[in-house]
């Protein structure tokens, strides 16, 4: 059972939409280390976090913050990205899924996507590296996305252009 939330609701996965027919949806991802269970004493971990966006309207779907590991992580993130899977464009068209690769723990977690849950490759996003940031180049082989200054303002750019497309009136 899917209970949805309120907006302002506190919860660990906050859902405003539920996936709607021929809809495309979009994950970004940003992990984290979690708890450091190592030491009794250490500060609590950083937060990871997931949002959900369904692409064809513009609007937030879901989204999930809290202290959890890259592998949890990979748990997570199998789970929402095929329950926004939308069966009306294709049998297998789960969420399309970006993920930060930073400081390898993106890319453990979309190892762990591949490797141990099936996630469908073709709904990873591309990059190209140090490459990135030019707009002229063939979109990459590797999967994930790496921030860098320059790639984080093409990020936002690519971004707001995406919200503005998405909601503008028909003419």
């Amino acid at each position: 059972i899917v209970k949805l939330s309120p907006m302002g609701v506190r919860g660990r996965i906050k859902i405003w939409e539920l996936p709607q027919p021929r809809m495309e949806y979009y994950i970004g991802a940003d992990l984290a280390r979690g708890e450091d269970f190592k030491a009794p004493d250490a500060q609590p971990g950083d937060f990871a976090a997931i949002t959900v966006f369904n692409g064809s309207t513009g609007a937030q779907a879901a989204s999930f913050c809290e202290r959890i590991d890259p592998s949890m992580m990979a748990d997570m993130l199998n789970k929402i990205g095929r329950f926004y899977r939308t069966p009306q464009i294709a049998p297998n068209h789960c969420a399309y899924l970006n993920i930060e690769v930073n400081a390898n723990l993106g890319a453990e977690t979309q190892r762990l996507l591949r490797d141990r849950y099936a996630y469908p490759v073709h709904r990873f996003a591309r990059w190209r590296g140090a490459k990135d940031d030019r707009y002229n180049r063939k979109t990459g082989t590797a999967i994930g996305w790496e921030t860098t200054p320059n790639s984080r303002k093409l990020m936002f750019a690519a971004f707001r252009n995406s919200l503005r497309e998405a909601t503008r009136p028909d003419s």
